[in-house]
């Protein structure tokens, strides 16, 4: 886990991460706080943000936290509002909150897949940050400055055979979402870009043996993603290293995508 910086010197604003409980987002709250960021940590599950704000805070670091269901306008209204009222204006905003598809729910080939969980992944991984990125835009346009960053996937740039269909679709609906965020208000200084990664486990499965897809998507680099992988591209997006990049989804997958099929796969 990363910890946070000893020193406060260089003070930045507050950085919203949704569903920073736990895996990606947890270690994203922790990026961004060791880069001086007052991190506000919210999660379904608000149990699991207070966690990682009490973490953050005991590394040295800026957190507080909120529960937060993305799917409820009216939730994140009021924790926009809690956060304006305590923090300032939200400066970076982290929309990492979604679902992974599995055949259990529902979300296999076309034909198979069930509405109903495709109006459920389109409200989480697409809706979602729809509300959160239209609540902080109009501050972020008045100050002439303001990052944020979607949680994409690989899938969403390659086509995956035989299910995961709602999930693909949700998550190239990000990527659409960041152009025209982008193109409309990089002008006015607001940057938007998308992390997207291949195939991700947690820091502590990292040295666990690979089987499946996991071992297929090592072997261009001979280890599995982790989580930390992933926050490190986001904070770099969050960060003045990026300030000539807007508009992207970039992959983070270890080569993944580079790999054609073949009998050897």
């Amino acid at each position: 886990m990363v910890s946070a910086p000893s020193s406060t010197n260089d003070r930045l604003g507050a950085a919203l991460v949704t569903g920073a409980g736990t895996g990606i987002g947890r270690a994203v709250a922790y990026a961004l706080a060791a880069d001086g960021w007052a991190v506000v940590a919210t999660d379904v599950d608000g149990d699991a943000a207070d966690r990682v704000a009490d973490g953050i805070r005991r590394a040295g670091g800026r957190a507080r936290a909120d529960r937060l269901d993305i799917v409820d306008e009216a939730a994140w209204k009021a924790v926009h509002r809690r956060i304006v009222d305590e923090e300032g204006d939200v400066e970076l905003l982290v929309n990492n909150a979604g679902i992974r598809s599995s055949r259990t729910t529902g979300d296999g080939d076309l034909i198979d897949l069930a509405l109903a969980t495709f109006d459920q992944m389109i409200a989480v991984n697409l809706r979602g940050a729809v509300i959160g990125t239209k609540l902080v835009l109009p501050a972020m346009r008045s100050a002439g400055r303001g990052s944020v960053v979607m949680m994409s996937s690989a899938v969403s740039m390659q086509g995956v055979p035989g299910g995961g269909t709602a999930y693909a679709v949700s998550k190239a609906g990000l990527n659409a979402l960041v152009r025209s965020v982008a193109v409309t208000y990089g002008r006015d200084g607001i940057r938007c870009n998308a992390v997207a990664p291949g195939f991700v486990v947690d820091d502590d499965q990292a040295d666990k043996p690979l089987t499946g897809l996991l071992e297929v998507a090592a072997r261009s680099t001979g280890r599995a993603g982790t989580t930390t992988d992933i926050a490190g591209v986001v904070a770099f997006l969050a960060s003045p290293r990026a300030a000539y990049i807007n508009g992207q989804a970039l992959l983070v997958d270890g080569g993944l995508t580079t790999h054609l099929v073949s009998a050897n796969l």
